[in-house]
C-alpha cells in the first residue's frame, strides 16, 4: 500500500493509476494493453475498478483515514466543482468513469473514456 500511495496516487490530478510507467515503444510485450497508447486504460491509466479495491483495501488493513482521503480523491463530484473541472470530466458527476486517461500527450488529464457500468450482480467482499 505504500508503493501505491507513493507512486500510483496522482492528487494533483485525482488520479489512482494501475501502474506506471505505461508501456510504450520498449522491448517487452505485456500482451494487449500496449495496444493502447501511453495513458490509455489499462496502460498506465486510472483503472476505476482496480482503484476501488485499493479503496476496499486500505479498509481492510485498518487505514480508515487513507480508505476516506482515496474515496474523496476519486469521488466523481469532486471533479465537477466547477463548470471548467465538469467540461473536463467529460460524464455527469454521479458517473464514476471505468478509465481516465492520465497523460496529457493524448488527452488532458482526467478526460474520461467511458462510464462505469454495472451489468450484473457485484460482490464486495
Amino acid at each position: 500500500m505504500a508503493s501505491l500511495e507513493k507512486h500510483l496516487i496522482r492528487r494533483d490530478h485525482g488520479l489512482a493509476l494501475l501502474f506506471t510507467p505505461p508501456f510504450d515503444d520498449g522491448p517487452r510485450d505485456p500482451g494487449y494493453i500496449k495496444g493502447y497508447p501511453p495513458g490509455l486504460r489499462e496502460n498506465g491509466g486510472q483503472y476505476s475498478h482496480a482503484a476501488m479495491c485499493a479503496i476496499m483495501a486500505f479498509a481492510k488493513s485498518g487505514a480508515g483515514d487513507k480508505a476516506h482521503d482515496l474515496f474523496a480523491l476519486l469521488n466523481p463530484i469532486n471533479h465537477a466543482l466547477t463548470a471548467a473541472e465538469a467540461d473536463r470530466y467529460k460524464v455527469e458527476p454521479y458517473v464514476v468513469a471505468a478509465d481516465v486517461y492520465s497523460v496529457a500527450l493524448n488527452v488532458p488529464p482526467i478526460s474520461i473514456c467511458r462510464p462505469a457500468v454495472a451489468s450484473g450482480p457485484i460482490a464486495t467482499d
